[in-house]
């Protein structure tokens, strides 16, 4: 009997200490990440913005609501009184679905475009007609990736650049200004590793336009 109470009173003291450690943190368990919101409420690097300048049959293109849904989540925001608005978020996936609706709720049209790990994209003018979704102009895009690939030859080609899980083929042009994180100038030829910030246009699928290329 005597074995039995003191093997109840070491077993009582354990546990004591063990919640005292718990919750004075001096163990250092990680019990998640308090930083991460779920659904559509995360934001992060990544964005997508415009300027919606006219839809038809609709008197003013402010307090229209933009959704932009990927593999997982919805991201929202409303147009100000220019008709500009930016969605932030940690996009996932291959593509973008951009909603867009009126004051009432109710779908003006439809678009998707590509984006990768990273991506901050400007779509420009936008105007909406008959359910379409128009863009005056190109896609300008702006990420970060490491070099994987390089076909340069001569003063121009092609790089590929592995933003997050995706590659991204770089054409770099003779116009495409290539610097150093010193602003020092290069060549194509001498992007063969590290790490580079890529500002260009974005072509069909993965596939950008550089007009400048900075390697970090």
């Amino acid at each position: 009997m005597r074995t039995k109470n003191t093997f109840t009173l070491l077993t009582f003291i354990i546990c004591i200490l063990t919640i005292s450690l718990l919750t004075s943190g001096g163990c250092g368990i990680n019990f998640g990440n308090d930083n991460n919101n779920g659904g559509g409420g995360n934001t992060g690097s990544d964005s997508v913005q415009g300027t919606i300048i006219s839809i038809t049959n609709v008197g003013s293109t402010s307090g229209i609501t933009v959704q932009a849904t990927d593999s997982s989540n919805t991201f929202s925001a409303t147009t100000d009184s220019n008709g500009f608005f930016k969605i932030e978020g940690n996009f996932s996936g291959s593509s973008l679905r951009l909603d867009f609706l009126d004051q009432s709720n109710n779908l003006l049209a439809t678009t998707s475009v590509t984006i990768f790990p990273g991506i901050e994209m400007d779509l420009g003018d936008i105007t909406i007609s008959n359910g379409n979704v128009n863009l005056s102009g190109d896609i300008s895009v702006t990420f970060d990736g490491d070099i994987s690939e390089n076909n340069c030859s001569g003063s121009g080609g092609t790089i590929v650049v592995t933003a997050g899980n995706t590659d991204v083929i770089v054409q770099i042009l003779t116009s495409t200004t290539i610097v150093d994180s010193n602003n020092n100038t290069l060549n194509c030829g001498d992007l063969l590793s590290g790490t580079v910030t890529v500002t260009g246009t974005l072509l069909m699928g993965n596939t950008v336009k550089a007009n400048r290329i900075e390697l970090q």
